[in-house]
């Protein structure tokens, strides 16, 4: 958090308290990583709120299939589930939340009362697209077909340990042949007939008659021109998220790793990009559990209980997105100390970034200096 003087440390405390407990009460890491995949799978989330009777905020997902336009809706305020002001499309004032799917028994959730998230559509479109639409989809399922089918007719090939050619023999010949060089007889449950079975143990030398002739199978002669057309369609794929190469085929031969994590690389500026969407909505989720918390009157510092306009006006809560990038940790140190002196980047920025408690830093660093200072 950022604060204001002359914000009370027991102020600072309280908020940060509020924070923790609503992180611990909805196992919030774990959280911002599945509404993340829900983005990139769904191509929207829902999170609804409720509160837990002791100023603690308690969020919950709710499903996409879930949000459903209400019975008897109007097109131009209801549809989609999602209900907003006739003139205005990006104003939305509630959701129709249906929680066993049958849209008339469901219910009207006041917009300040749910999250929604929605990605890869215009803001004026109600309802966010997954990732894989169109044919990003078609393309990874080709991929995948052309994989399963090497791999299958490899596997197939691979179970062929000889072919024995027996020239000038008829089939009934042959049959002779394979059952009178046979060590036992098997039933088969698949295809209900007895077969013949001959062992081939370690060591073992096998005595060819004339007219015989025995032939090492060759295996995948075709793999290298199906692996590179897997290659190419992933590649293309990759498109969709500026992704290099080795991210999405594991393939680390024809780029560079380091070069693909710099600040310059169109990767890393799409994904910085994505961060700020994320720290905007996943903040405002914290500021509607600290908000709770005032309301409820059970925000409490210097005494007194708190409200949510004192808090705004003296706190901020920051949010800091991990670092992207290759990093030189010792570049970077340098960078920050640089920062920090020329008072344009706060020491408790720095801690987040390294993904450090900055009020339990502060505990220990102050622990350090009362026992060996």
């Amino acid at each position: 958090m950022l604060f204001r003087s002359p914000a009370p440390d027991e102020l600072v405390a309280a908020v940060q308290d509020c924070i923790d407990d609503f992180e611990d009460a909805n196992l919030w890491d774990e959280l911002q990583q599945e509404l993340f995949q829900r983005d990139r799978r769904d191509g929207e989330w829902f999170l609804r709120e409720f509160d837990d009777d002791h100023g603690t905020l308690l969020v919950r997902t709710v499903e996409p299939e879930q949000v459903l336009e209400p019975p008897g809706c109007d097109p131009e305020k209801e549809s989609f589930g999602i209900l907003n002001k006739p003139e205005d499309l990006q104003q939305v004032t509630g959701y129709w939340v249906a929680l066993d799917g049958n849209a008339g028994a469901g219910e009207e959730v006041d917009a300040d009362e749910l999250h929604h998230s929605k990605v890869n559509v215009d803001r004026l479109v109600k309802r966010g697209l997954t990732d894989f639409c169109f044919d990003t989809y078609d393309q990874i399922k080709s991929a995948s077909r052309l994989l399963e089918n090497m791999t299958e007719g490899a596997a197939i090939q691979a179970s062929i340990a000889l072919l024995r050619q027996h020239e000038g023999t008829s089939a009934s010949g042959v049959a002779d042949f394979v059952g009178g060089v046979a060590d036992y007889e098997q039933f088969n449950n698949s295809t209900g007939r007895t077969e013949k079975v001959e062992r081939f143990y370690p060591g073992k030398i096998v005595d060819a008659p004339k007219g015989m002739t025995v032939q090492t199978p060759s295996f995948g002669s075709n793999a290298p021109n199906f692996v590179a057309i897997v290659q190419a369609v992933l590649r293309s794929v990759a498109v969709k998220w500026n992704a290099p190469e080795w991210l999405i085929s594991g393939d680390a031969s024809n780029n560079n790793y380091a070069s693909s994590l710099t600040a310059e690389s169109p990767f890393i500026k799409t994904c910085k990009r994505k961060q700020k969407y994320y720290k905007r909505r996943f903040r405002n989720v914290i500021l509607r559990a600290v908000k709770l918390r005032c309301d409820a009157g059970l925000l409490k510092a210097n005494g007194r209980a708190w409200s949510y306009r004192e808090v705004c006006d003296l706190i901020e809560v920051q949010a800091e997105a991990p670092s992207l990038e290759t990093r030189n940790k010792q570049e970077e140190a340098s960078t920050n100390q640089t920062y920090i002196q020329a008072k344009v980047k706060s020491v408790q920025t720095v801690q987040q970034e390294l993904g450090l408690d900055s009020e339990q830093e502060a505990i220990n660093i102050q622990e350090w200096e009362e026992k060996f200072g």
